[in-house]
């Protein structure tokens, strides 16, 4: 008798699609870094070198842990070896380089500008140190976080926009953890909807409605206060996917600080959900059948595409045959990791398998997808 593991694809079927809800994500170059730097000696680029491969560390491993870990935090000094290119620009400080003339270039003055490296490091050479380490890794597209944040004052109460002095110290974290921010501002007859008084009550319950016009898998709630001088209080919560929102620690500060604080939480919350432990000791072998595959082009495009995955350490093609395409994966993580980035990044479309009699009536376990009928170029 023949065993078909019927059930286990049926409960992977109800899991893709749990996790193939409408998400958006964003391709991060998680591997490529830029820092400002003095002048272009060759001291100097060392020391921006050295930098740029904290900033790597700290994104793909969603937290700075390892700068505890001496094998890893060793191959900081020696950074420059694993350089693949780096290139200089120049850029207008804090403004950037579409800033508009000010005051100086009115009086004829140049602007002061600052000189930044741009660093791309290989991704085998930098993926193996942290592999090595024993690192859970977060690759892959990021999930996009729409930042509601809500400042109070004596005078009432604002949305802090990506212009204002704490979202611009927002974005420039968000940025070097690798986190896409989606500004409700950008929406702004959703974002009036939104009652401040609720939010700053504690009962969001209009900003979770008006949550879906954003197309974002989380958001990120905070709240600014006034508390002596420059510095205030800051509270927030963190919510992703389904999940219920979770609290982020309270503190007090500087604005710079608060949402460099507040953000490495975000950056570790998110890499415990999506960074792939790579066990170099046992591999999880599965099978893949995906339909309406009508062409080479498409075939090809589908292994290229799978390729492409985090989770999957190689892609074996089996057959095509009568539109069918059948391929068996070697993976890194679990195959719930699998569906979670082929979540984020759209592109095969589940289904069930057609009869007990098909492909896969062995114990592996085996994911069923369909080929899209319509590619755009935009489709990865």
């Amino acid at each position: 008798m023949t065993r078909h593991p019927i059930r286990h694809v049926l409960l992977f079927f109800v899991l893709v699609l749990s996790v193939f809800q409408a998400q958006s994500a964003v391709v991060i170059p998680l591997y490529d870094a830029e820092v400002a730097v003095e002048d272009r000696s060759p001291e100097a680029r060392q020391i921006a070198f050295s930098q740029a491969l904290s900033q790597v560390f700290d994104r793909l491993v969603g937290d700075d842990i390892w700068r505890q870990d001496p094998a890893v935090s060793a191959a900081i000094p020696r950074s420059d070896q694993w350089v693949e290119r780096y290139a200089y620009r120049e850029v207008i400080p804090d403004e950037g380089e579409q800033a508009e003339p000010d005051l100086l270039a009115l009086q004829g003055l140049a602007a002061p500008r600052q000189l930044m490296l741009s660093v791309t490091f290989s991704r085998e050479a930098v993926s193996r140190i942290l592999k090595q380490g024993g690192y859970a890794i977060w690759e892959g597209p990021r999930p996009q976080m729409v930042a509601w944040v809500l400042q109070e004052r004596l005078g009432g109460r604002s949305w802090v926009g990506p212009d204002d002095e704490a979202g611009q110290a927002l974005g420039r974290q968000a940025q070097y953890w690798g986190i896409p921010l989606v500004w409700p501002q950008s929406r702004p007859e959703v974002l009036q909807q939104v009652r401040m008084a609720e939010v700053a009550g504690g009962f969001p319950d209009s900003l979770v409605a008006a949550q879906p016009a954003f197309g974002a898998e989380g958001y990120l709630v905070l709240r600014l206060r006034d508390s002596d001088g420059a510095r205030m209080r800051l509270t927030g919560q963190l919510a992703v996917g389904q999940d219920a929102p979770q609290p982020l620690e309270a503190a007090q500060g500087e604005p710079g600080a608060l949402m460099a604080d507040v953000v490495r939480q975000v950056a570790r919350v998110l890499s415990r959900r999506y960074a792939v432990v790579y066990d170099t000791a046992a591999r999880n072998q599965i099978r893949m059948i995906v339909r309406n595959v009508g062409s080479y082009h498409a075939y090809a495009r589908t292994l290229s595409w799978l390729d492409s995955l985090p989770p999957i350490e190689q892609v074996r093609p089996v057959e095509l045959r009568d539109s069918t395409m059948t391929v068996e994966l070697e993976l890194a993580s679990t195959p719930g990791k699998l569906t979670e980035y082929m979540a984020l990044r759209p592109f095969l479309q589940p289904m069930l398998p057609e009869a007990e009699g098909s492909a896969g009536a062995d114990s592996t376990t085996t994911l069923y997808y369909r080929y899209p009928d319509e590619v755009t170029d935009s489709t990865p």
